[in-house]
């Protein structure tokens, strides 16, 4: 029983992190977890979206930079949200307007087909799908 189930946790992190190829070197990145598949009591998807940023370098303002401690960061503007916004599902529009401003790439975790019609509207486009995770690339910021 526990082999099944660290062969889904497997295939899991593969479809997560899938999209390396397509993240660009250097690159920011805004990860959206709709839905966290949970193992016992570990979410195993948790923490990543780091493989894109270990793999490629850039930034995503959840990892060891943001807590200030381990490693020296380029930015020391408060708080964090000031340089890494944080999506608002209480305002998406908004929140997805300044996203879109900042960001380089989006991986968003989860269904919600009205997401990502809205990442497409403000310039995103899915770069990479797999399972129920889909990497967005933003053209306006870019190019194409």
């Amino acid at each position: 029983m526990i082999a099944k189930e660290v062969v889904n946790d497997e295939k899991w992190i593969a479809d997560y992190t899938s999209g390396i190829e397509q993240f660009e070197q250097n690159s920011t990145l805004l990860p959206i977890h709709l839905s966290n598949p949970l193992r016992g009591q570990v979410r195993p998807l948790t923490r990543a979206h780091e493989y894109y940023n270990l793999a490629k370098g850039g930034g995503n303002g959840y990892g060891a930079s943001f807590f200030n401690t381990l490693v020296p960061i380029w930015y020391r503007e408060y708080p964090v949200s000031k340089v890494f916004p944080r999506y608002d599902a209480d305002n998406p529009e908004e929140s997805l307007k300044t996203i879109s401003e900042f960001y380089d790439f989006v991986l968003v975790m989860g269904e919600d087909p009205e997401l990502r019609e809205r990442l497409a509207a403000v310039g995103f486009v899915n770069v990479n799908h797999a399972g129920i995770i889909d990497l967005f690339r933003n053209e306006k910021k870019l190019g194409s």
